[in-house]
């Protein structure tokens, strides 16, 4: 398991298109004749052409008075407390799209081809929360040899899980050696980034 930050660049192309299209109003099979065929081929497009980076790191944990701790930084959440309660180590997670891609949004909606653009955010968004359940996916294999397995992961900004502890996973993920920045209010730039925490139990 990784000592160190893990980054992969992934592509994705046969991510579920179902979210995307609920993410834009409508249903994949029921949206509208005189709008699907056009924005099945838009969506096609776009979850071929954009990339999603994707960073993990393995690190320990250790709960003490019912605070979590990892590498001295207390999470004061109940829910990640009840979360991890019991586990072995954590993984932190995280996503985020490519700049090549948010300027391809961003250009769109100077433009005001908003049709595209708002396609393309979709698609973004969705990628990179499905490039979680990937990486997710990919590493349980792993974890099975060991007899581990994931529990159920949490984002910052979830329940009493503050965003304050972004500045966490900036640094322990190392996003700032990816051009990804921190604004003073907790978000994370590019916005379609996102990052998640992850306990390891024994099974």
């Amino acid at each position: 398991m990784p000592a160190s930050v893990v980054v992969r660049l992934i592509s994705l192309h046969a991510m579920p298109q179902a979210p995307i299209w609920s993410r834009l109003g409508f249903r994949e099979r029921t949206a509208s004749p005189d709008i699907q065929p056009q924005y099945q081929a838009l969506i096609g497009q776009f979850v071929r052409e954009t990339q999603v980076r994707v960073f993990y790191i393995e690190k320990n944990l250790k709960i003490e008075n019912n605070v979590i701790q990892i590498n001295g930084h207390r999470f004061r959440s109940h829910l990640v407390e009840k979360r991890c309660l019991g586990a072995e180590r954590v993984f932190l997670l995280g996503a985020s799209a490519r700049a090549e891609d948010m300027q391809r949004l961003e250009e769109f909606q100077q433009s005001q081809n908003m049709e595209q653009a708002v396609i393309l955010d979709a698609v973004l968004s969705e990628k990179v929360d499905y490039a979680l359940d990937f990486v997710e996916k990919e590493l349980t294999v792993e974890l099975r040899r060991s007899g581990l397995v994931f529990g159920t992961r949490l984002s910052c900004g979830y329940g009493d899980f503050s965003l304050e502890n972004q500045g966490y996973f900036f640094q322990a993920l190392e996003f700032a050696q990816q051009g990804i920045r921190l604004s003073p209010q907790n978000i994370l730039i590019p916005e379609k980034t996102v990052t998640a925490l992850a306990p390891v139990f024994r099974r």
